[in-house]
């Protein structure tokens, strides 16, 4: 059975509690994707559309739905980063780079906030001149 879930504005989830082992998984995405393919016409115009998809499989991507949906959307988002039309399943590493760059956002914020940077180089750009100016010392 497959149940559709709205996310948000442009994200939903599909849930489908009956896939058999060994099921390709791969051939079951590239159906969902070619379901958004078709052309479609709107206000006179013919346009097709496009799907990322973020996967995540029970019980190794998470027990629970909560960390379903959340490692799929870690999912989606390399998808989205790689293309148009992509499709991507969870992997461990996602979770481990997902974690580095929220402390490295928190590391920045709190570098800001105590004013630990230092500038060592300022760049002069002439728009005049469309080019980099160089000092001579």
């Amino acid at each position: 059975m497959a149940r559709l879930l709205v996310w948000g504005g442009d994200e939903f989830a599909i849930m489908i509690d009956d896939i058999m082992p060994g099921e390709n998984l791969d051939a079951l995405t590239r159906k969902v994707q070619a379901c958004f393919a078709q052309e479609i016409e709107m206000a006179g115009r013919k346009t097709v559309a496009t799907a990322s998809l973020g996967i995540a499989v029970t019980p190794g991507d998470g027990a629970d739905g909560g960390m379903l949906m959340k490692h799929a959307d870690l999912a989606l988002d390399r998808a989205k980063s790689e293309g148009r039309a992509a499709h991507r399943f969870f992997e461990p590493s996602l979770d481990e780079q997902a974690r580095q760059r929220r402390q490295m956002e928190l590391d920045l914020r709190d570098a800001i906030a105590e004013e630990s940077f230092e500038l060592y180089f300022q760049p002069i750009y002439s728009l005049r001149k469309d080019r980099l100016k160089v000092s001579r010392r």
